[in-house]
């Protein structure tokens, strides 16, 4: 009986070792590899960046028939609206 327990608890250990070592091995190889980031842009490709200071760096739509809302909002940033029905204050929504 003492043997079969000694050799499951080998087993156990074995596995755990494996186990934690393969994260181990994972983990370094995942942060060892570099990203590599290829930017394909078109010489007629039309890019919009943002007006607003301290946003610059930030993409804009091309197209201003969407509605403006502040860069960065504090409370009150979607007002309710009638198209919209929703079971609580602005959870659950669904456009009607």
């Amino acid at each position: 009986m003492q043997l079969a327990a000694v050799k499951q608890r080998v087993r156990r250990t074995t596995f755990t070792r494996g186990l934690a070592l393969s994260a181990l091995l994972s983990t370094l190889l995942g942060c060892a590899s570099q990203n590599h980031v290829e930017k394909i842009v078109d010489e007629d490709s039309v890019v919009n960046y943002a007006d607003v200071e301290g946003y610059e760096d930030r993409y804009t739509n091309i197209y201003d028939d969407f509605r403006d809302y502040p860069v960065t909002c504090e409370e009150n940033c979607y007002p309710a609206s009638e198209e919209i029905t929703c079971e609580k204050e602005m959870e659950n929504c669904l456009f009607t």
